[in-house]
């Protein structure tokens, strides 16, 4: 069964969020593919954490030090996978002092940045992702889908009609793409951002700015 879906259905790449079952599941299927984590969700992942962890308040204060420390541990995910020890580095001398600020940095260390780490950095890294870096697109989409279905339980009947629909409309898009016309916008100010990041990635990339100073243009541009 499997030979014949990967036959039908052969992917190159996935990016998803941090659910180890689906993460496992994707990697038996479909061994050759890249799998990579949603950039959103691996932020969402540190304010649940510091949720868990009472430091809400702390982080929504004007001028945090905890949500300065948060953003810029976010920026790690863009930095080069080669510097990443590197701009670990840099990066733990902002953290405040505190110890439920210590438990946050220890979670994110065993998490995310150890050797034996749950999430490989090859799975949370985007730094060598020029694409879209986050499946917020995807799920704008689901909610579309359940607006315009507009039930828990549909019809069997008017489901697959809407699904047929959803179809040709899919099918005049991937012909326009491979007519290279240009895919549907995205949201203005999340294309500009694109943008600021991939010309901040170049600057890196040519050396003509430090690590130093990459890590905070990254942070100022995610805060």
């Amino acid at each position: 069964m499997s030979c014949l879906w990967m036959e039908l259905f052969s992917p190159k790449a996935f990016q998803i969020d941090f659910e180890m079952a689906v993460i496992n599941a994707i990697a038996i299927l479909f061994p050759y593919a890249q799998i990579r984590g949603c950039f959103f969700h691996f932020s969402q992942c540190f304010w649940r954490k510091i949720q868990e962890l009472g430091l809400a308040t702390n982080y929504k204060t004007d001028g945090s030090a905890l949500r300065s420390y948060a953003k810029v541990i976010q920026s790690l995910a863009l930095c080069p996978l080669d510097q990443i020890d590197e701009a670990w580095e840099i990066i733990a001398s902002f953290e405040p002092e505190g110890e439920r600020v210590q438990e946050f940095t220890a979670y994110f260390m065993r998490t995310w940045l150890l050797s034996n780490a749950k999430f490989r950095r090859e799975f949370w890294n985007h730094f060598d992702n020029d694409g879209m870096r986050t499946t917020n697109n995807l799920e704008g989409y689901h909610h579309a889908l359940n607006k315009l279905v507009g039930a828990a339980h549909p019809n069997i009947l008017k489901f697959i009609e809407i699904i047929k629909n959803e179809q040709q409309i899919f099918r005049k898009v991937l012909a326009n793409i491979a007519g290279r016309a240009k895919p549907p916008n995205s949201r203005e100010k999340y294309r500009l951002l694109h943008e600021a990041v991939e010309r901040t990635k170049t600057l890196m990339r040519r050396g003509d700015i430090s690590l130093s100073d990459y890590i905070e243009q990254i942070k100022r541009k995610n805060s």
